[in-house]
């Protein structure tokens, strides 16, 4: 178990590529994880493969990017009581995500994830949303960048998540994006926050 383990996540590079054994090497950790969660003392990992063509039914899991945000799904045996769904909603712990397109891929480091909201109307799995980091203002190489627009920008196909919880993400993403404005209104530029404003203005008209 690694509930009482310390993960370094920080020791990782955004965008950096490894397979799971070369996180364990990396982070020190001696345990194998052949799930898509794994929990430790400070933070939560999602292993998420976004093309699921090849899975059985049941570990079609409904895992795909719209913009900057990140829907999850929880796993099949988690109802909205699961101890570590709470912990994750309530912001009690960090979510860390690793993702790959296909399953011969190694994980591309995507960071940590900001809980946003989850869909109240869903249960076994339970449908989650997160803000994911913002990459144009990281200092990332080329290789990895060009990674990363490939991964945001694969669609896995025909989603089950109701447009009134996208809606409702949408919404909850902007008050988070401006809190984050306001904390760093020092080094935000001009440009940046007329862009915010903008997509706060075409969010709200798509949610009319």
């Amino acid at each position: 178990m690694t509930k009482n383990i310390h993960a370094h996540y920080e020791l990782i590079s955004l965008g950096e590529t490894l397979k799971r054994s070369e996180i364990e090497s990396k982070l020190n950790l001696s345990s194998v994880w052949p799930t898509g969660i794994r929990e430790f003392s400070n933070c939560v990992f999602f292993f998420v493969t976004l093309d699921k063509s090849n899975k059985i039914e049941i570990h079609k899991y409904n895992d795909f990017f719209e913009k900057n945000i990140f829907y999850w799904e929880s796993q099949k045996r988690q109802a909205q009581d699961d101890p570590l769904l709470k912990k994750i909603i309530n912001e009690k712990i960090n979510p860390i995500l690793f993702i790959r397109i296909l399953g011969k891929d190694k994980f591309t480091y995507f960071g940590k994830l900001k809980y946003i909201n989850y869909d109240k109307n869903t249960n076994n799995p339970v449908q989650l949303s997160f803000l994911i980091q913002d990459f144009s203002n990281c200092n990332i190489s080329i290789k990895f960048r060009s990674n990363i627009e490939k991964i945001l920008n694969f669609k896995p196909g025909e989603s089950t998540t109701s447009l009134y919880f996208k809606k409702k993400s949408r919404l909850q993403k902007i008050v988070l994006v401006s809190e984050i404005l306001k904390n760093n209104s020092s080094n935000i530029s001009s440009e940046e926050i007329l862009s915010h404003s903008q997509e706060l203005i075409d969010t709200i008209e798509r949610s009319r």
